[in-house]
């Protein structure tokens, strides 16, 4: 037993080091997803185990900041040694540039089976206008 979780914590280690950039920034926050409407954008990010109270989600015209805080399911497992820890805990803040302004009024966030799901609405001033021509 000793000697598989020494050659998988050695492993683990050699693999940890030689991870890409890209690798360490996907584990370290919510994967996110978003999708361009005709009417705005649609943001879906990946928050297994967190409680909708414990996610803030801001929008100033065209900037979206999320932060999330993940805490431990399990009641005193912070007093425990932890023989192996993938699972992510702590508060992470990301911020998104959008490609518009967003009609702050108007942002519905809504948390589905670890899925939150953020509808930002293009503020009018974005949308086209369609002239007459007389």
């Amino acid at each position: 037993m000793w000697n598989t979780l020494f050659r998988d914590t050695l492993l683990d280690g050699l693999t940890d080091s030689y991870s890409s950039r890209a690798d360490l920034i996907r584990h370290s926050y919510p994967g996110v997803r978003f999708h361009e409407k005709e009417e705005g954008l649609t943001m879906r990010a990946e928050v297994p185990g967190v409680h909708p109270e414990n996610i803030d989600v801001q929008v100033k015209e065209d900037v979206l900041t999320l932060t999330i805080e993940k805490k431990s399911e399990v009641e005193g497992e912070e007093k425990t040694k932890a023989l192996r820890h993938e699972r992510r805990q702590g508060k992470f803040t990301r911020s998104f540039q959008l490609p518009f302004r967003v009609d702050a009024d108007r942002v519905q966030a809504e948390c589905r089976l670890g899925v939150l799901i953020v509808e930002l609405p293009k503020a009018e001033v974005e949308k086209p206008k369609k002239i007459a021509v007389s």
